[in-house]
């Protein structure tokens, strides 16, 4: 479908909701004039694992909302596969555990706004990893919510302002995860773990800028 005229995808289901639908390929739906998607729980992501496939949404500019039905398996998000697209802001599912979302997977997103990692129902928090740059070039992002044990690769954050804003669903001090790490290189966002008047928001170095 790759560079076609494609605007919408329809999944054929069963009468009890199931559907046969599992991956699909790198590139699949590239350069598509897609508006919008929603992936059965049957949704695995590609053939060769279980993430979207890499650059497989790439500069769909036309793309505006992506949904995953709940308790789906998806396990990750592969590199650039959401670059270019024009969706305003996604809701990660909790399935996404201890693989990652994909270096540059949402780079130039131009109009997304929000990201939100999605608690599973009996509160648990999955563990997984953030690519390098994955949200580089979304200029609009004003705040990510993160489970507090996902952790982060050197650049996560790259070319993000101070007017982003990064929330974990935990209070507390950050992991060891999170210190010692170059996550913060060439970026100025924030992070608020447990935020009060006097802490403040958390610095590279782990000590909070409230501090003397």
């Amino acid at each position: 479908f790759e560079n076609g005229p494609l605007t919408t995808i329809t999944f054929e289901k069963r009468a009890d909701g199931s559907c046969d639908f599992a991956y699909t390929g790198n590139y699949a739906f590239a350069n598509t004039s897609l508006t919008s998607i929603t992936f059965p729980k049957s949704y695995t992501g590609c053939s060769t694992g279980t993430s979207v496939a890499s650059y497989v949404f790439y500069n769909c500019s036309s793309l505006t909302s992506i949904t995953y039905e709940e308790d789906g398996v998806l396990r990750g998000i592969g590199t650039y596969a959401l670059a270019g697209t024009g969706i305003t802001s996604i809701t990660i599912p909790y399935s996404i555990n201890t693989v990652a979302l994909g270096n540059y997977a949402f780079n130039n997103c131009a109009n997304l706004t929000s990201v939100v990692w999605q608690k599973n129902p009996l509160g648990k928090t999955s563990k997984a990893t953030l690519g390098e740059g994955v949200f580089s070039g979304c200029t609009a992002l004003k705040h990510i919510v993160l489970a507090k044990t996902v952790t982060p690769n050197n650049s996560a954050f790259k070319g993000l302002d101070a007017d982003t804003v990064v929330y974990f669903d935990s209070l507390g001090s950050p992991t060891a995860d999170w210190l010692g790490k170059k996550y913060l290189e060439n970026c100025a966002v924030k992070l608020v773990w447990g935020w009060s008047e006097d802490m403040g928001f958390m610095k590279a170095d782990g000590t909070f800028e409230g501090n003397a």
